[in-house]
């Protein structure tokens, strides 16, 4: 055999190879492909559950601080003298407190 004809089978050899890989490395790109696609649609699954979780808890601690807002104010309609006593040792120690750092 010539050194041409070595070459030459050595190039099919060569384009054979490459041809394989290619064929061989399709399927795995398409299942790539799939794969991040549902990991797409699976995180924005995840968002929304999170987001609509989110917005029910939201809503629980706004009710919650609703209902307490009412009650104190019912307090200090009730009390009106007591609230502003309070009001002024609170603001007092407060004011103890941060003058101090």
């Amino acid at each position: 055999m010539s050194s041409t004809q070595t070459f030459s089978k050595e190039r099919n050899d060569i384009a054979d190879v490459k041809e394989s890989v290619k064929s061989g490395l399709k399927p795995v790109l398409e299942s790539g492909a799939t794969l991040v696609q549902h990991l797409k649609e699976d995180t924005a699954e995840i968002a929304k559950s999170a987001a609509a979780e989110a917005q029910l808890r939201f809503e629980g601690v706004k009710t919650k601080a609703s209902g307490y807002l009412e009650t104190v104010e019912n307090e200090v309609t009730a009390k009106p003298m007591q609230s502003v006593a309070i009001a002024f040792v609170a603001g007092a120690l407060l004011s103890m407190i941060m003058g101090r750092r």
